[in-house]
């Protein structure tokens, strides 16, 4: 049986075996190290427990249950882990405080609504400037390509293959990276996109296809 000496021991131990797997835990690190600045607060350092757990989640700031079962979907993980070297810990159930996630119905633009979009982001200030371009080439791609907005974002200018019509987005969800064909139209728009950031931003340093 492992002994740890503090709350903060487990996480960090929790954190290096699943980064070790691939895992980035960047939110739910961050969480975890709360967890571990509470417990230390309420001079807990053995095992968790489900009361801790409990505490812990309703002690967020945010008054909203979604984010306080969140915190317990969040602390699963960890108390998964640590039940492996120490029994007596607790694993709070993932329905304690309720559903952790609620599907929200997603709103589906018209083609006529998405065309309106690009023209109103024409008009973004200042006029002639390339932000209004940016947006506009920016809204034209993800409706196109049905890419995430992080993803679209991230994308750097080696990724843009305009030659064979496509791009390559680079370890998104999972970890994974995959081609997106483009259509021809999509091609000409980022094409024409190219010219007028190069013509009016030639000195940027940023790498990325929109700034």
């Amino acid at each position: 049986m492992r002994h740890w000496e503090s709350m903060k021991a487990r996480v960090e131990e929790y954190l290096r075996v699943r980064r070790s797997l691939g895992y980035k835990l960047k939110v739910e690190g961050g969480e975890l190290y709360r967890f571990a600045q509470f417990s230390e607060k309420q001079k807990h350092n053995g095992p968790i427990t489900v009361e801790l757990a409990m505490a812990w989640a309703k002690s967020a700031k945010k008054d909203s249950q979604l984010f306080h079962a969140r915190r317990i979907e969040t602390l699963r993980g960890l108390a998964k882990f640590c039940a492996l070297f120490e029994p007596e810990t607790e694993i709070p159930s993932p329905t304690l405080l309720g559903p952790a996630h609620r599907r929200i119905s997603p709103y589906i633009y018209t083609p006529q609504e998405i065309v309106e979009l690009m023209d109103a982001a024409s008009q973004i200030e200042p006029q002639g400037g390339l932000r209004s371009e940016t947006m506009r080439c920016l809204i034209g791609l993800l409706s196109a390509t049905g890419l995430r907005i992080s993803e679209a974002l991230h994308l750097n200018r080696p990724d843009v293959d305009l030659a064979q019509g496509c791009l390559v987005i680079r370890e998104t969800k999972f970890n994974k990276s995959r081609y997106v064909p483009l259509h021809p139209t999509s091609v000409q728009a980022l094409e024409e996109y190219t010219h007028i950031r190069e013509r009016k931003a030639p000195l940027a340093p940023s790498s990325t296809v929109f700034f």
